[in-house]
């Protein structure tokens, strides 16, 4: 199956180039990612809620997307349950939960992070990274974007 779905990539691909000039090639491309940034848009949508257009396409340039985004929400809630050094299966019940409220596939490799920290507790230094990672991005962000970060639709 996977021989033909790939033969297939070829036979669309050279499909292409026959009816496709090189200008061409270029306006297809940019629908091409067009069309893809409006499906991480919508995707992201979904995770997070109404948020403005504008605010998600910044989280797009400074590559935030739906596939770590929920990690690096989730990341806190994580910790926050490990402080006292045990994860209780209460605890546990509640973030999966939350992943599944939040439309997190369990077959995602988000879901499959987070579900590593589950099992784990994120060491300390991870826990600095986190710190870095994020107070680097709301270096560089506005009122508007943080607040996504601050209080997500999705919390409410």
């Amino acid at each position: 199956m996977k021989d033909f779905v790939a033969s297939m990539d070829k036979v669309a691909h050279a499909f292409e180039e026959k009816f496709f000039s090189q200008s061409d090639h270029e306006k297809l491309k940019a629908l091409q990612e067009k069309i893809a940034k409006e499906n991480e848009i919508a995707s992201l949508r979904k995770q997070l809620g109404d948020v403005d257009n504008q605010v998600l396409e910044t989280f797009l340039k400074k590559n935030l997307t739906s596939k770590n985004i929920a990690g690096l929400l989730f990341f806190p809630l994580i910790v926050v349950a490990w402080a006292d050094e045990t994860l209780d299966q209460k605890e546990k019940k509640a973030i999966l939960e939350s992943l599944k409220s939040c439309s997190i596939d369990n077959q995602s490799m988000t879901f499959a992070l987070i579900q590593s920290w589950l099992e784990n507790r994120p060491t300390q230094d991870l826990e600095k990274l986190w710190e870095s990672y994020i107070d680097g991005i709301f270096a560089s962000m506005s009122v508007d974007e943080k607040k996504v970060f601050i209080w997500p639709p999705w919390r409410e």
